[in-house]
């Protein structure tokens, strides 16, 4: 987790949750970054956003690039989801070697007002 993102997770109270949560994602085949972006707490908007950065090849053979992108999304949703997370309606939105993700936190990220 870049400092920036560690000292707002230190100052909004989640950075266990927000540790747990990155190294889960980090478990998940094929995903090896993570960027988060938390200055919406800023803004009192419960949302997390974060970029899964990715390692798919294109050159996988027939259809397994895109069961495997599949596979991935579907993977990053079930850690958000049991991780206290919910899908936002905001499209997940694919950079090429990213994908853009925006959650809402539920009650259970106990989210402090910042300092």
């Amino acid at each position: 987790m870049k400092e920036r993102e560690l000292q707002i997770a230190n100052e909004f109270g989640v950075t266990e949750k927000l540790q747990k949560l990155e190294k889960e994602l980090l478990a998940i085949d094929r995903v090896v970054g993570i960027d988060f972006d938390l200055t919406d707490f800023y803004n009192d908007i419960p949302y997390i956003i974060f970029l899964t950065k990715y390692d798919i090849p294109g050159s996988l053979p027939g259809d397994s690039y895109w069961e495997a992108r599949s596979k991935l999304k579907l993977d990053v949703m079930k850690v958000a989801r049991d991780n206290g997370l919910s899908k936002t309606e905001d499209s997940v939105e694919d950079y090429g070697e990213h994908f853009y993700w925006v959650f809402q936190y539920d009650q259970s990220w106990n989210v402090r007002d910042g300092a």
